[in-house]
């Protein structure tokens, strides 16, 4: 897959982004980096869990290599349950696809989650992480693994924006090698609507 293809595949995730109306839209910047992520409530909560869509893609350039990750999840949200701290937790799976240059496609269904927690007194304060893996048998194209963790805080400047400050770690093996796609402290803007 060449440029053309990957600045594709990162304006398609934008225009998603913007096309539809969105309940959460994320952009966040890393050293080399930028990623935007949607997520939209697919229908009405139930016994307070709601299933969300998550569609984004995030580019890196680098003088050695470029890349470019899509990905397009389905994740149950609902309340953690615990009575000291708000919290919420998300599982779910994810589809990511990568593109990178020198040419190395390939694709990789993921599962795992995701879990923001705030305590009552400091509500606009808030810790969050993810992760996500697929094995080798999940794995297609020239991939044979995929992970990715993150980690962060976000103060919550209105209502419905929020800043953030996070590390994220993304990695796949492919051709028997690993390789490490980004490992970088981002800074990122979540907006709700």
């Amino acid at each position: 897959m060449g440029a053309w293809a990957r600045k594709a595949a990162l304006l398609l995730g934008l225009g998603w982004a913007v096309a539809a109306p969105a309940s959460e839209l994320r952009i966040s910047f890393g050293e080399d980096s930028l990623r935007a992520e949607y997520l939209q409530a697919l229908g009405p909560e139930v016994a307070d869990s709601a299933p969300t869509l998550h569609a984004g893609a995030l580019y890196r350039e680098e003088a050695s290599s470029d890349g470019t990750l899509g990905h397009l999840g389905l994740v149950i949200y609902g309340d953690a349950g615990s009575r000291q701290a708000i919290i919420q937790a998300g599982v779910g799976g994810r589809i990511f696809l990568l593109s990178t240059d020198p040419d190395l496609n390939g694709g990789a269904l993921a599962m795992g989650g995701a879990v923001l927690g705030r305590l009552p007194t400091l509500d606009r304060l808030g810790a969050f992480g993810g992760v996500w893996y697929a094995p080798r048998v999940s794995s297609f194209g020239e991939l044979d693994r995929a992970f990715e963790i993150n980690l962060g805080v976000e103060y919550q400047l209105l209502r419905q924006a929020a800043l953030s400050l996070g590390w994220r770690r993304i990695e796949f093996k492919a051709n028997g090698d690993s390789f490490e796609f980004e490992d970088t402290a981002f800074v990122g803007f979540k907006f709700l609507f």
